[in-house]
């Protein structure tokens, strides 16, 4: 393409007058279209006014240009995958900080059950043994309450 390109820009060049010159910097940037201007010719009063050393200057600073554009480009385009994948390492290490959280919680709460479990059975221990004491108490009370019933009613 960019010999189709150059040939057709020495067809044209031929083909225009020799006071014309066009100026291609880029495949990139619309050819310029400038009057070369010989000693003593009166200037144009619009425009820029540019010699060989410094069209030279302007095509490779506008080639080095586009070469920087690219690097920029690929540059922050390298930073932002290098952002993501420092996101994503930090995503993964929370997550297992939170599943290892979870897992001491379950832990905890296990035995916190099995601990209350444990009281409540020792509670209910004690419940049926302060029962079981009381009605020995009830019972002991009532036979001695008979007992005494008895003997004064047979003593009389």
């Amino acid at each position: 393409m960019n010999l189709l390109v150059s040939s057709l820009m020495v067809i044209l060049q031929a083909s225009t007058p020799p006071s014309i010159l066009t100026l291609d910097f880029d495949p990139s940037v619309r050819p310029i279209v400038a009057t070369r201007l010989t000693l003593g010719a009166p200037a144009p009063s619009d425009g820029a006014f540019v010699n060989r050393v410094e069209w030279l200057r302007i095509r490779s600073a506008i080639r080095s240009l586009r070469d920087t554009c690219d690097l920029g480009v690929t540059e922050a385009l390298g930073a932002c995958a290098d952002g993501i994948d420092r996101d994503r390492a930090l995503r993964d290490q929370s997550t297992e900080t939170l599943k290892e959280a979870n897992a001491q919680y379950v832990a905890r709460l296990s035995e916190t059950q099995l601990a209350l479990d444990e009281m409540t059975d020792r509670a209910q221990v004690a419940e049926n043994r302060e029962s079981l004491w009381m009605w020995i108490g009830i019972t002991s009370l009532s036979a001695s309450v008979v007992f005494t019933f008895a003997m004064i009613a047979s003593q009389k």
